[in-house]
């Protein structure tokens, strides 16, 4: 599947397609590696950048990971500096008022995702005012679910991790699935883990492979409809 992508007037060609269930163990191998090194080539040429992507700190983090969630970039942008200006960390959010932020989170929608926000913030007082280098427990704070430790895990602690979610699961439906219908999350994330094998900077491979799932969108039938 040889098709083009169109990037503020700059052709590039999306990589070729391939089932890598039909193939031997050292073609699967170099379909990995030939994704990797595509992947971070169009990075270095049209990666995004976002105040998000700028820091480790573990509380802008996950303010951005529970904004992002189910809300487009564009809008999540000014929300995510108001939200700074107000409660610059987990120890202001924790004091805060939980009228003012639902107030300040209108327009997001999902408030559940602002209340969990400010638990979060209470609850991060056990760990010095921030999360924990530890995937198992992030897990026990509220509405922190595999992909959002996972986030923390590689953003905030640039630790390994597995973090399948959107973008990232559409390259590989798109890359490694294309005449399959039903693909389950099982398998994407032994590939996304095969691929992790190849990195050594987990935090911007994410954010590549992110991106590329971006461009995508724009220039392929959804591949999303088959997971």
């Amino acid at each position: 599947m040889n098709s083009r992508m169109n990037d503020g007037g700059t052709d590039a060609r999306l990589l070729e397609s391939v089932s890598l269930k039909d193939l031997d163990p050292l073609s699967q191998g170099q379909a990995l590696a030939r994704l990797s090194d595509f992947v971070w080539s169009l990075y270095s040429r049209k990666g995004r950048s976002f105040p998000w992507r700028e820091t480790d700190d573990p509380y802008r983090i996950l303010l951005s990971e529970l904004m992002l969630q189910q809300t487009q970039t564009e809008r999540v942008l000014p929300k995510y500096e108001q939200f700074l200006s107000l409660w610059p960390d987990f120890e202001a959010m924790a004091s805060s008022s939980l009228l003012e932020v639902l107030s300040a989170w209108k327009g997001l929608g999902y408030n559940r995702r602002a209340l969990a926000l400010r638990s979060i913030a209470q609850k991060s007082i056990t760990y010095g005012w921030t999360l924990p280098n530890d995937y198992q427990a992030l897990l026990e704070f509220p509405m922190i679910g595999p992909a959002t430790a996972a986030a923390v895990m590689a953003f905030s602690h640039h630790e390994k991790s597995i973090y399948l979610e959107t973008n990232i699961r559409r390259v590989l439906i798109h890359q490694f699935h294309p005449n399959e219908q039903q693909v389950g999350d099982t398998q994407l994330k032994q590939e996304l883990a095969h691929l992790l094998d190849l990195q050594t900077d987990y935090k911007h491979w994410y954010y590549a492979l992110m991106d590329y799932g971006v461009m995508l969108k724009k220039q392929v039938v959804n591949p999303n409809r088959r997971s």
